[in-house]
Formats: structure tokens, C-alpha cells, sequence
């Protein structure tokens, strides 16, 4: 039988601190991944409006939020975003509604559904040169922007439509 010395109380405490502290730096470091990862989910959009509800809400009055979902009356229309002119087509440009990304313009059109009074914006982010874009639909209701309206976007200017105006009589329908 081997005969062991009985461990000092400086000894046991170096045992117990070198694990504690091998413990310590592996969930710090899974916390900076972890922190790392979700950073670089809010970065894509597409996956930012899965993951983050704050985004589809911004700007918008917890009534008029209300108001908007699964009510009938309140039917979107559609309208058609395409690029005007022969310059190639921007490898970013996203078309926003009230601060949402919703669509981005990577063939030659996006179709997008819009309702009453949303904001449309059309951005070009980080491209070089001046970019237009023709708003077009062939619904009647739709009384703003009439089709064939051209916006413009740049790198830091992004193509704005302030409100979608749907003629009250048809939002019925």
C-alpha cells in the first residue's frame, strides 16, 4: 500500500482555482461567440426580421399596429419596383417599407404589397452612382405614387415615397 502525503490547504485551493478558472474562460469565450454570432445575424436583414421583432414594429403607434393585422379592410395592393436606364442593376439595393426590409431588387423588378399610408424607401447602400427606379401598378385604388413615377437613389440618399394614398372607397375591397 502507497502512502500519500496529505495535500496542503494551498495545494487543494490551486487544484480547485486552476479548474474554476479553466471553467471561467471557456464560458466567457462561448459567451463572446455566442455575442459574435448574433451580431452577425442582425447584420442580414432577412435574418434580422426572423430574429428580431423590434425592427417590423419600429416607428409604428401600438394601435396602428393593431389595426393593420388580419383585419380585412385593410387588404395590401401591389405595386412593381423595376430600374430605369441601361446602367447595370445595384448588387444592394433593398426596397424598405416603414423601415422594414422587405424585398430586394436583384432581377429586373420586385414586386412588393403595400397598404394605406406606408412608407416605401429604396436604398442603394455603399454603391457608387445615382440609380432610378420606376413605381408602377395598374390598380386603380392606388392613388399615390401614379405609375410611372421615377425616384432616385444613391450610395447615401435612398428613394423615398413618403405615403402609399389607397382611395378610401376601395379598401373595403
Amino acid at each position: 500500500m502507497e502512502y500519500r502525503r496529505p495535500q496542503s490547504y494551498e495545494e487543494r485551493f490551486l487544484a480547485v482555482s486552476t479548474s474554476l478558472e479553466r471553467l471561467l474562460f471557456r464560458i466567457a469565450i462561448l459567451g463572446f461567440a455566442g455575442i459574435l454570432v448574433s451580431q452577425m445575424i442582425l447584420v442580414v436583414p432577412e435574418l434580422r426580421q426572423v430574429f428580431s421583432s423590434v425592427d417590423r414594429m419600429e416607428g409604428q403607434k401600438i394601435s396602428q399596429e393593431h389595426t393593420n393585422i388580419g383585419t380585412p379592410h385593410m387588404s395590401p395592393k401591389e405595386i412593381i419596383i423595376r430600374p430605369v436606364g441601361d446602367e447595370p442593376l445595384p448588387a444592394e439595393a433593398w426596397v424598405r417599407i416603414n423601415g422594414t426590409p422587405v424585398a430586394r431588387i436583384s432581377q429586373s423588378q420586385a414586386v412588393i404589397k403595400v397598404r394605406h399610408m406606408d412608407k416605401v424607401e429604396i436604398q442603394t447602400m455603399f454603391q457608387r452612382g445615382i440609380y432610378r427606379f420606376e413605381i408602377d401598378h395598374n390598380d386603380p385604388s392606388i392613388i399615390s405614387p401614379t405609375p410611372g413615377t421615377i425616384v432616385e437613389a444613391s450610395g447615401d440618399h435612398a428613394a423615398v415615397i413618403d405615403q402609399i394614398l389607397i382611395d378610401r372607397n376601395s379598401l373595403a375591397r
